[in-house]
């Protein structure tokens, strides 16, 4: 798992790395094992440089929805295949979070964040 990610309280299952399906390479991360009712969530928060969220996501079933600061920004649901998405972010700090819901499973791969910035003494700068 990259550092810094983390399972959110609240979470039923956490994202792990696997090998059954990457859009790129051999692995990408997978939503956790739920059943009816329940999610699996992955976050990130950082602060961030201005620029472009990407990365490529798998849905077998359910819904996987992705959010910027607790605002939904996409949802795909039922059976989708591996696609790759984008978008915009302000410079700041923001939480990034991916959540699956319902079905099997969901992968995302590829992910590609905003140069994180480097804050000292109140000045930040992308790093």
């Amino acid at each position: 798992m990259p550092s810094g990610w983390l399972q959110p309280s609240g979470s039923n299952a956490a994202w792990v790395v696997a090998t059954d399906a990457a859009f790129e390479g051999t692995t990408s991360l997978k939503s956790g094992a739920i059943s009816a009712g329940q999610k699996s969530e992955l976050a990130v928060q950082r602060t961030f440089a201005a620029g472009n969220v990407a990365f490529a996501r798998k849905v077998n079933g359910g819904a996987l929805e992705f959010y910027i600061d607790g605002v939904l920004q996409a949802s795909y649901t039922g059976d989708q295949d591996w696609a790759s998405v984008t978008f915009s972010m302000p410079a700041g700090t923001h939480t990034l979070l991916w959540r699956y819901s319902g079905g099997n499973s969901a992968w995302i791969d590829n992910v590609t964040l905003p140069g994180v910035q480097t804050c000292v003494e109140r000045r930040c700068a992308p790093r």
